[in-house]
């Protein structure tokens, strides 16, 4: 989600002219980053220790949502923009992602309650979510056991996308523009003149870079050199 808010860049992000940027890390956030950076006029190298989406990226859930649990409303917001960014990427870029929509419920009743509330609230901020009762249930999902649940919660904007494959496309259209993507590649250190960076340290030698991204997730940050 992070990477998609690059979605809307414009070219006056990249205001350096030929803008050297090294992003660090291959996972599906790497990868978007990169792809949107290029496609904004940058020169862009892609670095990954070992490959992509080999880490986090591989075993994420890969649900695209913007359900009730995304609070508060502006944190919402924004998951609608993602959500309607990922549309337009699977058009340009030929995405795996299924738009079925999704069903949530609960057993205790007290909480069942209150996703009614919630999912009111998800309709009035412009979400196409919903209560649905057991006839059209049953007619969605004739093979699920939802435990004498009357009503459950659809939100039929929410969708799924294969982690793995969609880091490889967005790498694919990155390099296709131009991008470097060098793995494995080890990220050692960065080399700074006049407290600006000029150059990022890797197992294959030295890159001249004027902007680094971490895009390693839990992976630690290297040491200034």
């Amino acid at each position: 989600m992070t990477a998609m808010s690059l979605a809307g860049c414009r070219h006056s992000i990249v205001s350096k002219k030929d803008l050297k940027v090294v992003v660090a890390g291959a996972g599906i956030i790497g990868a978007s980053i990169a792809y949107h950076l290029v496609k904004a006029g940058a020169t862009v190298t892609v670095i990954d220790q070992e490959g992509p989406a080999t880490h986090a990226s591989r075993a994420t859930f890969a649900w695209l949502n913007a359900s009730w649990a995304k609070q508060p409303r502006h944190y919402h917001s924004l998951n609608q923009d993602s959500v309607s960014n990922w549309k337009r990427l699977q058009q340009d870029l030929t995405l795996p992602v299924r738009w079925g929509g999704s069903l949530e419920w609960f057993a205790d009743p007290e909480r069942q309650h209150r996703l009614v509330a919630q999912i009111a609230e998800q309709a009035a901020w412009g979400e196409a979510a919903r209560m649905i009762e057991r006839d059209e249930l049953a007619a969605l999902e004739p093979h699920v056991n939802f435990g004498g649940v009357r009503q459950v919660a659809l939100s039929a904007n929410d969708g799924t996308v294969d982690p793995v494959v969609a880091t490889r496309l967005l790498l694919r259209a990155a390099e296709a523009l131009g991008a470097t993507v060098r793995y494995p590649c080890e990220l050692i250190g960065t080399s700074l003149q006049a407290g600006r960076l000029v150059a990022i340290d890797t197992s294959l030698g030295m890159l001249e870079a004027d902007r680094l991204v971490l895009a390693t997730g839990a992976a630690p940050n290297v040491a200034r050199k």
